[in-house]
């Protein structure tokens, strides 16, 4: 089977097989499979209290609020995922994991999301992954309101 190639995953085996002219013998390989080629995706995801307040404070685990208050959840893709679908999920303490958005990834691979914080609650943005990037998904990020 020299010079035979086969670049599609499959989670199916394959077996080869070859007939010839002056007919011989057919010849069959072994069955085989072909692990999808697939690039890791990683999420990073920012909490900051206030809508579109730019940078500072990005990076920390949690953010406290005043009640009612909002924050901006930023996600950055790497690879740049532009384009690809991302959902954002949110946790209460009374509510599990539960998808509240989808949007797409912007031309430089981030994604926002504008929330009004009116508890304890945790977000997460999820990419269920395509032919060419395996699924992911980010830290789990807390906000909280003042008591």
């Amino acid at each position: 089977f020299f010079g035979c190639s086969i670049s599609i995953g499959s989670t199916s085996a394959y077996t080869l097989s070859a007939t010839s002219n002056p007919a011989s013998s057919p010849a069959a390989s072994v069955a085989f499979t072909i692990s999808p080629s697939v690039l890791p995706v990683v999420i990073t995801s920012w909490i900051a209290a206030g809508v579109n307040r730019g940078t500072t404070r990005f990076g920390t685990s949690s953010e406290i609020v005043p009640s009612g208050g909002w924050i901006t959840l930023l996600g950055t893709t790497s690879p740049n995922l532009a384009g690809s679908l991302v959902q954002t999920w949110t946790m209460t303490k009374s509510v599990s994991w539960h998808r509240v958005t989808s949007r797409l990834a912007a031309a430089d691979g981030t994604i926002h999301y504008f929330a009004r914080v009116n508890g304890w609650t945790a977000y997460q943005l999820r990419f269920a992954g395509d032919t060419s990037h395996s699924p992911a998904a980010s830290h789990g990020r807390i906000a909280t309101t003042r008591l």
